[in-house]
């Protein structure tokens, strides 16, 4: 079940990563655009919004992360002091010193990615405010556009590249859930391996 819990976690956070790195892809596109800049402008602060939304969504899945990976740690080392095998024993607490380190760098890195959220909020700020501008106006001129989405495309690449680091963690964790998960007595031999292949560790 800790394995499980955990499993759903990551796939959710990396879900979460994946329109992340979409919303940014999104916005580069949209500091391409030649005309209808208002409109640019309008779909560059829904992009941004959401980006926003995102980032505290994934900074806020941190803490669970790093709490279900630490009942995978207590899975581990429970399941090491019921093998009188020395390999798996010694396997499965290796894991569950794995698993403390993974849960230590998912919330520090979690942590990070909101401060960065917090830093970049002012830029999509500006954007909205040259965005009411420019909807009051009619227009905008292309020095404005260009400056707006600037600050947006360097805040939007500060919050993905914070975003990686979190998905790189993530990405480290699930080799660890295999090596869990416990079998029935009759799936062993008397070396606590799986009978026609590799041991519970995998």
């Amino acid at each position: 079940a800790s394995a499980r819990n955990l499993a759903e976690r990551l796939d959710s956070a990396s879900a979460k990563c994946q329109e992340a790195e979409q919303i940014a892809a999104r916005i580069g596109e949209l500091r391409q655009a030649t005309g209808g800049h208002v409109n640019a402008l309008a779909a560059a602060q829904e992009a941004g919004e959401r980006l926003l939304e995102v980032a505290s969504e994934i900074g806020a899945l941190g803490p669970g992360l790093s709490e279900a990976a630490m009942e995978v740690v207590e899975c581990s080392l429970a399941l090491a002091a019921r093998f009188s095998s020395v390999p798996v024993s010694l396997l499965l607490t290796d894991v569950a010193l794995s698993c403390t380190l993974e849960a230590s760098r998912m919330q520090h890195s979690a942590g990070l990615l909101l401060d960065v959220r917090k830093d970049t909020e002012p830029s999509l700020q500006t954007l909205k405010t040259n965005l009411g501008i420019s909807k009051i106006l009619g227009t905008v001129d292309v020095e404005t556009f260009k400056l707006s989405l600037g600050l947006v495309g360097k805040a939007s690449s500060r919050i993905v590249g914070s975003i990686r680091q979190v998905a790189a963690a993530l990405a480290d964790a699930p080799r660890l859930l295999g090596v869990v998960r416990p079998v029935l007595p009759r799936e062993r031999d008397d070396r606590g391996v799986r009978r026609g292949g590799r041991s519970e560790l995998q």
